[in-house]
């Protein structure tokens, strides 16, 4: 009988008493239920699974994602500072450094002499203020001059390679006299042409190392 319940054949549970037939039906719906139960844990089991591969190759390719952009941009970022570095090497080549101010001065001289300008200067360093790795350095300049050599030389010294300002330009028009500058007096000798006393402030800059 239990080897035709087992083929299927669930006819033969007539011929059982009552008892017997509700106590099979019983076991066989206690095993349909455990082997449903069973299968839903498995399967929920095996979602939760599945959901957390899928959240970690989420995360993997958001990750990828990101990691390829930064990629990306590391040529941007080196050009960049590549760019950066040699504005930064032009702006320090024209700062002067302490032993190039005396070069600096040696190329006033030269350039006042090509000429014909008598100059004197007075460098005032407890002036120079401090900015990040940059000093004002303040040079007062005080000579004699015609209009024609003074502009001659106030172009050649824009030719330095040097970052120059100038201000408080005075010249005075009588031929011996004295500059406006508290510093330095200078005396203009007789010349073939006029010659008058002039002033400047001239400020460059110098590169702290």
């Amino acid at each position: 009988m239990f080897e035709e319940i087992k083929n299927g054949n669930f006819g033969v549970l007539a011929l059982l008493p009552k008892l017997a037939q509700l106590i099979i039906l019983l076991c066989l719906s206690l095993g349909v239920a455990l082997i449903g139960s069973l299968s839903y844990l498995y399967f929920t089991d095996k979602n939760a699974e599945f959901e957390g591969l899928i959240g970690t190759e989420v995360t993997l390719l958001a990750r990828i994602d990101l990691l390829q952009k930064v990629r990306n941009t590391i040529p941007q970022y080196e050009a960049q500072e590549k760019e950066a570095n040699i504005v930064l090497a032009d702006i320090k080549k024209r700062l002067p450094t302490e032993s190039e101010l005396v070069e600096f001065n040696k190329n006033l001289d030269e350039i006042a002499k090509k000429n014909g300008v008598s100059v004197m200067r007075y460098i005032k360093t407890a002036d120079g203020e401090v900015s990040g790795f940059v000093k004002s350095q303040n040079i007062t300049l005080s000579g004699c001059a015609t209009y024609h050599t003074f502009a001659s030389f106030i172009a050649d010294l824009s030719s330095l390679d040097r970052i120059i300002t100038m201000e408080s330009v005075t010249i005075q028009n009588n031929r011996i006299g004295m500059a406006e500058d508290k510093y330095i007096t200078t005396e203009c000798s007789e010349s073939g042409e006029t010659s008058f006393p002039f002033s400047a402030v001239l400020t460059t800059y110098q590169y702290i190392e």
